[in-house]
């Protein structure tokens, strides 16, 4: 029995597709389908029933799910050890980007770990806010940055700074909305990012009221379709001041003048890895390049 068969089969069993768990995965269909034959002929016990729709679970399947689980956090757990056995960290660790570089200090992370850790390679792969726990849980991403807060005890996430979120608009509109009250605002076509929906996870007071309910919406998937659809006049959105002050400044955009929306930027991780050397040693580094206190 090999550790791919384990992972193949909580992929499947998670996913219920083969496919979706392939590409998760990083590995070909046929691939996991013949990890997921040779551990069922090695266990003597079918694991999936194949319908129409997918993969469902037979009743011996949902019995080991659980154990295989432990299987993987137990090889896990062994590798963290071994890696703390070693006199330099190595290894790579993934970390999925969901803002601006240099709102995040990625030059300063990546200098610091160099000088630090010469032998830990950093993947830097730009992921939207909504995908982040999604590949944090699928083990696609090793750590990343995320705004507002986690609820999941699934991941431990680490205070780095806040961020404010301002109310941009079309230029077309700049007149308007420093006219603008909350109920205006409310009556305005919005953007919203696909799984954010009214932004009520901030949990202001702004989006408080029921009015933006019944408000119409225009849904997009990442922030460059966001802002392109912003400055094509399709409507409102929240955007990073940054951002925000930048393309105002270069006649792009109108920003409300009213309340803005502050939320916390943390990095975040599997709760799971809390004791992975590779996850010690980047929160220690990241709480040096943002000059936050050392956590005994």
């Amino acid at each position: 029995m090999e550790l791919y068969q384990i992972k193949s089969f909580i992929a499947v069993a998670e996913e219920g597709n083969l496919t979706r768990a392939s590409m998760r995965l990083f590995a070909s269909q046929p691939a996991v389908s013949a990890h997921i034959k040779s551990l069922e002929e090695e266990l003597g016990v079918v694991l999936f029933e194949r319908t129409r729709s997918g993969m469902r679970l037979t009743s011996a399947g949902e019995l080991l799910l659980s154990r295989a689980r432990r299987v993987l956090d137990d090889a896990q757990e062994f590798l963290n050890q071994a890696a703390s056995l070693r006199d330099e960290l190595a290894g790579t660790a993934r970390i999925g980007l969901n803002s601006s570089p240099d709102l995040l200090k990625i030059a300063e992370l990546v200098a610091a770990v160099a000088q630090t850790f010469p032998r830990l390679e950093l993947h830097l792969i730009h992921s939207e806010a909504n995908r982040v726990l999604k590949y944090l849980k699928n083990e696609q991403l090793d750590g990343g940055f995320y705004k507002g807060l986690v609820s999941d005890d699934s991941f431990e996430a680490m205070p780095l700074t806040h961020v404010n979120m301002v109310v941009t608009g079309p230029l077309e509109l700049k007149h308007k909305l420093e006219a603008a009250s909350i109920d205006d605002l409310a009556k305005m076509p919005w953007i919203w990012r696909t799984s954010d929906g009214p932004f009520m996870c901030f949990g202001s007071p702004l989006f408080s009221n029921d009015c933006f309910n019944s408000t119409r919406v225009i849904v997009a998937e990442d922030d460059e379709t966001m802002r392109s659809l912003l400055i094509g006049g399709a409507g409102l959105q929240l955007m990073e001041e940054n951002k925000a002050q930048a393309d105002a400044a270069n006649g792009k955009v109108s920003i409300w003048p009213g309340e803005k929306v502050r939320t916390q930027l943390s990095f975040i991780y599997l709760t799971k890895r809390q004791e992975d050397p590779i996850m010690v040693s980047l929160c220690n580094v990241l709480r040096k390049v943002w000059g936050l206190s050392d956590i005994e």
